[in-house]
């Protein structure tokens, strides 16, 4: 019994023996369990294969056999400290069989085994650590050297914003030493302004994101710099930065945008003057249309045309924007054309503009104003020559008209009566002619003679047109021109029951013949009352206004009305009636038109037949 209770302990040791084998060999570095003095007890695989020897050969060698150098005291002195305080560690470098040497590792603790002093120890090769290290330490030395030798600033600071190193280049940058920066805030070389704008993204930067922004940096002796900083988190606790001193860089885009920004106003100034060239030089505008549309074209010349106003001042008449009105800034320039009248060109600001923009105007922009005056004055002037040559035409060609109107009264108005006198004169010679029949050729004679008196009179009357045009011109008010033209015919108004109605309130007034003024208003009112509707109470509307630098005026009617179509190129023809029934000798509207028309004015008509008729009369101003 009791020699089977040992073999099962033999047995059960065995098997624990076998255990603790398999386990220290499965360590992955060496195992070993050595006396005080030194000697090996127990190892595992590796530390044969480490060291290079056999088992035979390790029962031979003591501890120190495997150092050399200062690595023996050194491992004598760790053997100490295990018993001394239980454990002890060491870095140091083995001596193989083969003369290798190899840094290891090793860890070990004071115990007892079988009654005496050992210590149990573990070791592993360390030299992928300390190429690791190497490469670390030269890495760090490189980086220390590419941080201090950089033209870039670079920093670091923590998370508090406190700077925690600093290389050269940013204290030359700058302005302050390093001792100065370190522990200092960043926030107090930023510019507060930009700060307040763009504040440090702390939290971003906590949760990793690398960032680059833009930062004014005041140095140490209050000049002002712009940096391009590069930033990224290094750890939980610190953040690094590199800042490129990119001042020079902002002058030059500043410069560049500065340049870009004139070229355009110049593209927009040398555009503005194309298209008001063309304007000008456009067939068939009137003065008035084009400086309306000039006065807001010309904006578009000026670099803040969208809060401006422009205004063009030509013979005491404007021609304005709809916006125009005081301003805190305005650019004008004169001008004359021949004869004396006065003009202005005038633009205003709204707002005012910052001195960076050379104050409210470029000083190209007074260039600008100069042309386009001077180009305004050329077309004024190159108008008023057309003008003149178009009434010269015009004239020759009425008097042509006149002439013919003339030869057609001659052949037509005076032939006959010229005939009969010739005729009646010839029987009157006649000694044979019996008293009775005298007398009856003597009374045709004089219907005869009255006749070609009439007509020579009408004739006297068209040539006293013409020549009433020197005449001294006057202030004439329409408003009593029409008063006094209702009592030279409140008989006829009255009789007929007639309303007039009028609306001189945009303008009563304008410098021209008295005479024709009244003869105008006289014939076209008497006209509108002859030639009336039975059936209805007439009603004349005579109105004025005002049209840049003529006034219009409208004569219009509820009475018969004319047939245009089949009459109305001969509405103001020389001894034209369209109505019978009434008096007249066709003269009344011929007249009108020829004294409008000295007056350098023109007339036109709308009628309707069975509606009424409205006379438009433009005048210069």
């Amino acid at each position: 019994m009791e020699n089977a209770e040992s073999l099962n302990a033999d047995i059960k040791i065995l098997e624990e023996k076998d255990l603790s084998d398999y386990v220290i060999n499965c360590m992955p570095g060496v195992f070993f369990l050595q006396t005080e003095e030194g000697k090996y007890i127990r190892w595992n695989d590796n530390f044969e294969r480490v060291s290079g020897y056999t088992k035979q050969e390790i029962l031979g060698l003591n501890a120190f056999d495997f150092f050399d150098g200062d690595n023996k005291q050194l491992i004598a002195d760790r053997i100490a400290d295990a018993f001394t305080q239980g454990k002890s560690q060491v870095e140091a470098t083995i001596v193989r069989k083969t003369g290798e040497r190899v840094p290891y590792y090793f860890m070990g603790c004071g115990v007892i085994y079988n009654g005496q002093r050992c210590i149990i120890g573990a070791g592993v090769d360390i030299t992928e650590k300390i190429k690791m290290e190497e490469i670390v330490h030269k890495s760090e030395k490189k980086y220390h050297s590419l941080f201090e030798q950089a033209t870039d600033a670079i920093f670091i600071c923590d998370f508090d914003g406190y700077f925690v190193d600093v290389n050269q280049s940013m204290c030359t940058i700058i302005g302050y030493t390093k001792e100065e920066l370190l522990g200092m805030h960043a926030s107090k070389i930023v510019e507060p302004e930009n700060l307040q704008t763009n504040p440090i993204p702390y939290d971003r930067l906590h949760q990793g994101e690398h960032m680059l922004n833009k930062r004014k940096v005041i140095c140490k002796d209050g000049t002002l710099l712009h940096f391009e900083v590069n930033i990224k988190r290094l750890d939980d606790n610190m953040i690094m930065a590199i800042a490129r001193d990119i001042t020079e860089r902002k002058k030059m885009e500043e410069e560049k945008e500065r340049a870009t920004y004139l070229l355009n106003e110049r593209v927009k100034e040398l555009s503005t003057l194309y298209g008001i060239s063309r304007m000008l030089q456009a067939l068939h505008t009137n003065i008035d249309d084009t400086l309306l549309a000039l006065a807001s074209a010309m904006l578009n010349g000026w670099q803040f045309g969208n809060t401006a106003a422009a205004r063009i001042v030509y013979n005491n008449v404007e021609y304005k924007t709809p916006n125009f009105g005081p301003g805190v800034a305005n650019q004008s320039a004169n001008f004359t054309t021949f004869g004396g009248v006065q003009g202005r060109v005038e633009v205003v600001y709204f707002d005012d503009k910052p001195a960076a923009f050379e104050g409210p105007f470029l000083k190209e922009e007074r260039d600008l104003l100069n042309m386009l005056t001077e180009m305004l004055k050329v077309y004024i002037e190159r108008k008023l020559v057309d003008k003149q040559r178009e009434e010269v035409a015009s004239d020759l060609m009425q008097r042509n008209k006149d002439l013919e109107q003339f030869a057609y009264i001659i052949s037509h108005n005076l032939r006959a009566p010229v005939a009969n006198i010739m005729g009646f004169t010839d029987v009157l010679n006649d000694d044979d002619i019996d008293s009775e029949t005298q007398k009856t050729y003597i009374n045709e004679l004089n219907i005869s003679v009255s006749k070609l008196d009439e007509v020579i009179r009408d004739l006297n009357t068209i040539l006293q047109v013409r020549r009433e045009v020197s005449e001294v011109k006057e202030q004439v008010s329409f408003g009593k021109t029409i008063n006094n033209v209702q009592v030279s015919i409140k008989n006829m108004i009255a009789k007929e029951g007639v309303q007039i109605e009028t609306d001189f309130v945009e303008v009563d007034e304008i410098i021209t013949l008295k005479s024709y003024i009244h003869s105008i208003f006289y014939n076209l009112i008497s006209n509108s009352i002859k030639y009336r509707r039975a059936d209805v109470a007439p009603v004349i509307s005579v109105t004025s206004r005002k049209s840049g630098n003529r006034v219009i005026l409208e004569f219009e009617d509820n009475g018969l009305g004319i047939d245009l179509n089949t009459k109305g190129n001969q509405v103001f023809g020389l001894y034209k009636r369209f109505h019978t029934h009434a008096e007249g000798k066709g003269i009344g509207l011929y007249m009108t038109k020829t004294q409008i028309e000295t007056l350098g004015g023109k007339i036109s008509v709308d009628s309707k037949v069975g509606e009424g008729t409205r006379f438009t009369i433009e005048l210069p101003v």
